[in-house]
């Protein structure tokens, strides 16, 4: 379930940095490197605060 890049897209958002890390923490020690990445992927579309640890290179531009 948590392989799922939609569901990681559409929820991920709305984790804060410090749960998406705990998630991807636990996929990651499962071997689920890809799910990890595509939860950091899909959280890091909201974060756009300038401390927020994810952002995006583009929300750096703007």
């Amino acid at each position: 379930m948590f392989d799922d890049q939609m569901l990681a897209g559409d929820v991920g958002p709305r984790f804060t940095c410090g749960e998406v890390e705990a998630l991807a923490g636990m996929l990651r020690a499962a071997g689920a490197e890809g799910a990890a990445a595509a939860w950091i992927e899909g959280h890091s579309w909201g974060d756009d605060d300038i401390d927020d640890l994810h952002r995006r290179p583009e929300v750096e531009a703007k």
